[in-house]
């Protein structure tokens, strides 16, 4: 109990120099996706179901500098009943381990610099390997307007299976009114924020993803597979009590892909929503977008 007590103190004196109200430390959350009609002449329809699983972790190195650590565990699995032939992945299952692990130096009292390095292990399992494994990383400066408004700007990269992917971020912290506010790290996330009361959220949420994961075992020959969301959704937030928070999402994925393509198909360069040299050939069958729903249950820790 004395170790698990200091480890919450660490937290509480680490984070407070994030000058932010509240730290989400857990999540779990799990998601259904309405089944889809594939492109003809297929009959059956795609069924997604995912979950994904968050912790943070920072740890002060100083007065000035932050130890920051983020885990995430991913995993989609994309089922239907009909007959794609041996080389094609279906059902597909997917696993995606993403470590965010870097520096938060504090500049002066209005700027900041973060740099972290992001390893990933991105696989379905079959006999996986170290043909597996993604590098990346992310650089951003942080400058604070004022009280409400704080705005970090960015590149992240990853060596995607696809190519290198070239993602420009633009982090938006802005407390617009006492009950209105926007928070995310476009072009990946976003939420516009509804204080109803004390204990409800409400708002608007947007979620893209693009992720490629490695197809294991002699059947795929090394292909990999390329998933590909724009989330858009209501969404509430209940605080359940103590630090626990239920919070709900119903919207559309919208742009949802799962291609196939063989190792050596590469683009030469990605940014989001724009591929430059891209003459893959697809194996797999595109399918409909559709609704879903997603329930995550968060623990977040208040620094007031």
């Amino acid at each position: 109990m004395k170790a698990i007590y200091l480890l919450i103190v660490a937290f509480v004196f680490s984070v407070s120099g994030f000058a932010q109200n509240s730290i989400d430390l857990f999540s779990v959350s799990g998601g259904y996706g309405w089944p889809s009609s594939y492109e003809a002449p297929y009959s059956e329809k795609a069924t997604e179901v995912q979950q994904h699983v968050a912790a943070t972790i920072p740890i002060e190195l100083s007065d000035k500098t932050i130890f920051f650590n983020n885990f995430n565990y991913y995993h989609f699995s994309l089922e239907s009943n009909n007959e794609f032939g041996d080389a094609i992945a279906n059902p597909a299952d997917l696993h995606g381990f993403i470590l965010r692990t870097g520096i938060v130096r504090k500049l002066n009292d209005k700027n900041k610099f973060q740099l972290f390095f992001i390893p990933r292990y991105m696989s379905d399992f079959n006999k996986s390997s170290e043909t597996a494994w993604q590098f990346g990383g992310v650089a951003m400066f942080e400058h604070r307007y004022n009280k409400d408004l704080m705005m970090r700007y960015g590149l992240m990269y990853n060596a995607e299976f696809f190519g290198h992917y070239f993602i420009p971020v633009v982090h938006l912290d802005w407390n617009i009114t006492e009950k209105v506010s926007v928070a995310g790290m476009l072009p990946i996330y976003m939420k516009i924020k509804y204080k109803y009361s004390d204990r409800l959220e409400l708002g608007f949420s947007h979620l893209g993803l693009t992720t490629s994961y490695r197809l294991g075992g002699e059947t795929y020959d090394g292909d990999y597979l390329v998933r590909q969301s724009i989330d858009l959704a209501l969404y509430g937030r209940y605080h359940l009590g103590k630090n626990f928070h239920l919070e709900t999402k119903v919207g559309m994925a919208l742009g949802r892909q799962y291609d196939q393509f063989a190792n050596d198909q590469k683009v030469d360069l990605s940014l989001p929503l724009v591929n430059i040299g891209d003459d893959r050939l697809i194996k797999s069958t595109p399918f409909d977008n559709g609704p879903f729903i997603n329930l995550k249950l968060v623990y977040n820790y208040p620094l007031d």
